[in-house]
């Protein structure tokens, strides 16, 4: 009768193995962490596309409604410098809207602007659409396409630039009529182009051609507020630049505008 040998581990094969196990898991944990982080940083990436992409098409649609007459419209771009400063660009664009969307109150004329932050300036990274509503009242003092004066303005389009502005301005507390569009903006910058695509470099107080949008985004929220908190310098910009997102769109107004 055979006998039969037993066969046992040794204290090396068992370390062998061990090290091998422990190689292998930390490859695995490795992938599994790398894939993760990929994850989630395409998720954050199609989230800030995805909500730039619906602020961009807000402001298209809404300036594609813009309201004209040859005598003259209320219109303003304001704040586009053509180099960037460090606190980021704070354009700010009036126009009259004649739109059917629901936006407050009754009727389809409105006064409208975009802009980023309670004032042009500041750091609070929000961009918001202020809204002035057309009541019979209203449209009289504000809108004077053919020189009338109603008081208390002088009957110029200057005057009611100046009026819609100050109705703007109001908004700031009035929920009803300031919509918070996009958050965590670092830049807004609204550049006018004429018929060519040439940029306008005078300031612009009537319908151009066409307007350049161009937004910034950070990631998130704790990236805005880190972005925020820094002094301004070299810093900041390098974290600006690092970070943010940009995102451009030309928007033709057609040949309804006079100016060329």
């Amino acid at each position: 009768m055979k006998k039969l040998r037993k066969y046992a581990f040794t204290l090396v094969e068992i370390l062998v193995a061990m090290g091998v196990f422990s190689i292998l898991l930390t490859l695995m944990v490795q992938f599994f962490a790398s894939a993760r982080t990929l994850w989630t940083a395409n998720e954050k990436r199609t989230a800030v596309y995805a909500d730039a992409s619906i602020a961009m098409n807000l402001m298209a649609t809404l300036l594609q409604t813009t309201f004209y007459t040859e005598g003259g419209t209320p219109f303003q771009i304001s704040g586009a410098p053509s180099s960037r400063p460090g606190s980021g660009w704070d354009s700010r664009l009036m126009f009259v809207g004649n739109t059917t969307m629901k936006l407050s109150d009754s009727g389809t004329v409105r006064y409208l602007r975009f802009q980023r932050g309670p004032t042009a300036g500041t750091d609070d990274n929000v961009l918001q659409l202020r809204i002035f509503c057309d009541t019979d009242t209203d449209f009289a003092q504000c809108f004077q396409p053919f020189g009338t004066t109603p008081a208390p303005l002088d009957g110029t389009e200057a005057g009611a630039r100046s009026c819609i502005n100050n109705f703007l301005d109001t908004r700031a507390t009035d929920t009803a009529h300031l919509k918070p569009i996009l958050r965590n903006v670092t830049g807004l910058k609204f550049t006018p182009l004429d018929h060519a695509g040439n940029v306008l470099t005078t300031p612009t107080v009537i319908p151009p051609a066409g307007i350049e949008i161009e937004l910034s985004l950070m990631p998130d929220e704790a990236a805005a507020r880190d972005w925020a908190a820094m002094a301004a310098g070299t810093a900041k910009d390098d974290f600006r630049t690092k970070n943010e997102y940009t995102f451009r769109r030309t928007v033709w107004l057609g040949d309804r505008t006079f100016n060329q």
